[in-house]
């Protein structure tokens, strides 16, 4: 092996440490998502079907509700660059679309189906509330898939924010081990740079370091060991990438 490529295996394992990273965290996440379920399981597989059918028709029907406008706008911001980190843009706009699509078929499909049942109602004297209705315009199509995709957004953050409460000294625990291995790659990566033909880290490898709320690591590289400073363009890429991180795994413990 050349001089030049010892580091090369050091090098790709911290590039491939934040895709481990994420990955734990998400299993993390799916499973305090499972949690209750599995628990619910010991009560009645049928009452808990039912119970989680109830809880997952009334979140796409209070989606409608333009309320906390202003913080669903912001979710879906920091929501979307976050995913652009970790997955690639065709992959996120064709998530987003799907969203936006069944978003508008909920609306009209939910607001067709409530027609009987407020006749039903009307001949019985009960109640059956009703799906905001904006009307049957072209508009209403994209207010629809708007609203649904600016709440859900909002209700996504949501639940992160309640899981990383739920474990408040592991998560700060991972999130300081990002920002020691993103020190550390800037690092190392300096000393490559200074290697004719040397194995460097990619920099979509800093980026998913900082969008894991390890961009105080990477900027701390930057300038302590002068690398990438005069990449206007990466650093600013940093700053972004950690302000949607921080927003979406920190956010719940600083608000």
């Amino acid at each position: 092996m050349a001089p030049q490529d010892r580091l090369k295996p050091i090098v790709k394992m911290l590039s491939w440490m934040p895709s481990i990273i994420l990955l734990v965290l998400i299993l993390s996440f799916l499973l305090y998502l499972a949690m209750p379920f599995i628990r619910s399981i010991q009560l009645g597989i049928h009452d808990t079907i039912i119970d989680y059918t109830v809880r997952l028709i009334s979140v796409v029907y209070h989606s409608y509700f333009p309320s906390h406008l202003v913080f669903n706008i912001a979710c879906l911001a920091m929501l979307t660059i976050f995913l652009l980190h970790i997955m690639s843009p065709l992959h996120l706009g064709y998530s987003m679309v799907t969203a936006y699509v069944a978003g508008i078929a909920l609306y009209f499909g939910g607001t067709i189906i409530t027609g009987p049942l407020l006749g039903i109602a009307h001949w019985t004297g009960g109640r059956v509330p009703v799906m905001p209705s904006y009307g049957f315009g072209i508009g209403d199509f994209f207010l629809a898939g708007l609203l649904f995709l600016l709440s859900m957004s909002g209700k996504t953050v949501s639940l992160i924010w309640m899981w990383a409460s739920s474990q408040i000294p592991a998560l700060l625990a991972v999130i300081t081990a990002v920002n020691i291995l993103a020190l550390v790659s800037m690092w190392i990566d300096k000393k490559q740079s200074m290697k004719p033909e040397a194995y460097r880290a990619p920099e979509k490898a800093f980026l998913m370091y900082a969008v894991l709320a390890g961009g105080a690591g990477v900027l701390l590289g930057a300038f302590f060991f002068r690398h990438k400073t005069k990449h206007g363009g990466f650093i600013a890429s940093v700053i972004v990438a950690s302000v949607a991180g921080s927003f979406i795994l920190l956010g719940g413990l600083i608000m």
